[in-house]
């Protein structure tokens, strides 16, 4: 099994795609990360994307429902630090301002 990410107290730096492919794996790591982020949580996290290759609709919204859950928790959570391709995957798919830590106008 590969590697899927990185963890210090307030970085969480993904590796790999974030896509349909790897989902399962992923939601078990984030999941992971929110319950112990929960019992002591930091004031704000930050998910890095530098080491992630590729994102789809299901990776985007994986990621949005975690960083949502870190925020109900009262943790400041964005996600930056995309390529490109990434990036542009992102602001296409409209999760942008989320991943930011903005909340969209509705």
């Amino acid at each position: 099994m590969t590697k899927k990410g990185f963890v210090n107290d307030v970085n969480i730096t993904l590796d790999g795609a974030c896509t349909m492919e790897r989902v399962t794996d992923l939601h078990a790591f984030l999941a992971e990360r929110c319950a112990a982020l929960a019992e002591t949580p930091p004031s704000a996290v930050r998910v890095d994307l530098a080491r992630v290759p590729g994102i789809d609709a299901c990776g985007c919204q994986l990621l949005a429902l975690f960083l949502e859950q870190l925020r109900h928790l009262s943790i400041g959570a964005s996600a930056d630090g995309a390529g490109t391709e990434v990036r542009e995957s992102i602001e296409l798919l409209g999760f942008s301002s989320l991943f930011a830590g903005e909340h969209p106008q509705p």
